[in-house]
């Protein structure tokens, strides 16, 4: 089921509108049984409910880091447990591991290739291109790296260091969905 069809998901703050969380959803559902998924900013679950409603039709697996330690736009502070609860009430935490870490830190401890990267980090220059340059090396050859906010207003940052990493990795353009940039590794 689509998270814009999902009540349960309709009910978890955040800024993933629902054209962008059926997206994720559709990408995460295609992937093969095993694949890694990673997300790096969780918040309070809304955009690892969606990518794990997508797990749950395709058998992939996500993981999703954050820190916990919440950032100026939050207007709550997110816990390991708040998102725990939203991924258990939607049915997808047998699908999801929850590392509470900073992305640079928990991308080392990341050993197998990653199918799906998004991120939704922190929107400043520097951490959107340390974030991701974390994470891309693992990216398998066909895997995609979606970004949020990098098509929106007021998050000027984040679609300038897209721009850097994307040339950089020489990834190939595959769709805009809402402030979504998705992009495949070559």
């Amino acid at each position: 089921m689509k998270p814009s069809r999902n009540w349960v998901w309709r009910a978890i703050p955040g800024w993933l509108t629902e054209t962008e969380a059926d997206y994720l959803y559709q990408v995460a559902s295609e992937l093969s049984p095993g694949a890694s998924i990673v997300e790096v900013g969780s918040y309070l679950g809304r955009s690892a409910c969606a990518i794990g409603l997508g797990c749950r039709e395709s058998g992939a697996r996500l993981i999703t880091i954050d820190h916990f330690e919440g950032n100026p736009e939050h207007s709550e502070k997110p816990t390991v447990e708040g998102l725990r609860w939203n991924l258990a009430k939607i049915g997808v935490l047998d699908w999801v591991s929850i590392v509470a870490e900073e992305a640079t830190v928990a991308a080392r401890g990341i050993k197998e290739p990653i199918a799906m990267l998004f991120v939704d980090d922190a929107h400043d220059f520097n951490s959107v291109l340390r974030t991701s340059t974390a994470f891309l090396p693992k990216l398998t050859r066909g895997g995609c790296v979606l970004w949020h906010d990098c098509l929106a207003e007021g998050w000027p940052e984040v679609g300038q260091a897209v721009d850097k990493i994307t040339t950089a990795y020489s990834l190939e353009h595959v769709a805009d969905v809402g402030s979504i940039a998705h992009w495949r590794m070559g």
